[in-house]
């Protein structure tokens, strides 16, 4: 449940991705006889500022979080009636649009989803005590804004660190692999025919496998993917790839709460759901209204691609035998 209702966010994008790994190297020697600053040192002090200073974030009008939140507004008893007002304002009033965005944020969760993201994640470095270490390195992640393309990064960024002590030598490479463009948005209008499809599909078979209806009955509202993964292998096929895996989100604690962790667990009753979810979604695009040719559907568990036959035959046929 999302403010008291129950609301299902299948992905309509990702984020772009970037990996980078920041190496200091510095003369070595003993620890009796130490430098003024070790590299250790070094990188910590360039550690500290870059999380004291994170990427600026601002909601925007057309993004998939909006839309989220412009439903939550409309559909979610639960929501604040100063959020709700704002909400509904925000579409042609910028200052409402910032009153909502700072309600909104107070949830790190969704912020997280509006903006880039940065994380320091390995440290790897040393040798033995009594030994001064000559290089240490560290790649950090920054999960990027669905809408942001190879843009430069903040201000503060760059020029925070300029009054910085400058320090023998600091390398920046890609840490494993090349950035990442952030995915093509799928198109999630009341004209777009696959997210429609999709929709009804979700609400048909959540309501009727728990009997709900009215104001219990369950809302779809399109979202993003805070990582980034498989969908760049589909770009090329079609213009319409979802995540969903029509699976309730347990409450924090709960036996099944894990994600992508040691605890995957999932409930009996989840897992015949699920399993009735993809068996409708097939019948029901096989059934669908769409012209002769048009449909295609890639039995994964998270991606559903629409385009003409013609168009990505080849490619399709080639990501089968890969996948």
């Amino acid at each position: 449940k999302i403010y008291d209702r129950v609301i299902a966010v299948p992905a309509i994008g990702e984020k772009g991705s970037l990996n980078v790994r920041v190496k200091v190297t510095s003369p070595g020697g003993h620890s009796s006889l130490p430098p003024s600053h070790t590299s250790i040192g070094m990188l910590a002090e360039l550690l500290v500022q870059y999380e004291k200073h994170p990427f600026e974030v601002h909601l925007t009008r057309g993004s998939p979080t909006y839309k989220s939140a412009q439903c939550m507004a409309q559909h979610a008893p639960g929501v604040s009636p100063s959020l709700k007002k704002h909400l509904l304002l925000a579409e042609h009033c910028d200052k409402a649009l910032r009153a909502a965005e700072q309600e909104l944020f107070m949830n790190r969760a969704f912020m997280s989803l509006v903006g880039t993201t940065q994380a320091i994640d390995i440290v790897e470095g040393g040798v033995k005590q009594g030994k001064v270490l000559m290089y240490i390195l560290v790649p950090f992640s920054n999960t990027r804004l669905i809408f942001v393309v190879l843009s430069p990064p903040p201000k503060c960024a760059t020029s925070s660190y300029a009054d910085a002590p400058s320090y023998d030598t600091l390398t920046l490479s890609d840490a494993f692999q090349e950035g990442l463009e952030p995915a093509p948005v799928t198109p999630s209008g009341t004209d777009a025919a696959p997210f429609q499809l999709l929709s009804g599909t979700i609400k048909e078979m959540y309501n009727s496998h728990r009997n709900t209806s009215g104001s219990d009955a369950i809302i779809v509202s399109p979202g993003i993917m805070s990582g980034n993964t498989d969908t760049r292998f589909y770009w090329k096929l079609t213009d319409h790839i979802f995540w969903s895996g029509h699976q309730e989100r347990p409450g924090e604690g709960s036996l099944h709460s894990g994600l992508h962790t040691v605890n995957e667990a999932i409930s009996v009753n989840h897992f015949v759901e699920i399993i009735r979810f993809f068996t409708t979604l097939i019948l029901n695009v096989d059934e669908s209204s769409l012209p002769q040719g048009q449909q295609v559907f890639c039995r994964l568990p998270i991606v559903w691609l629409y385009r003409t036959t013609e168009e990505c035959d080849d490619l399709f046929r080639a990501e089968a035998r890969r996948i």
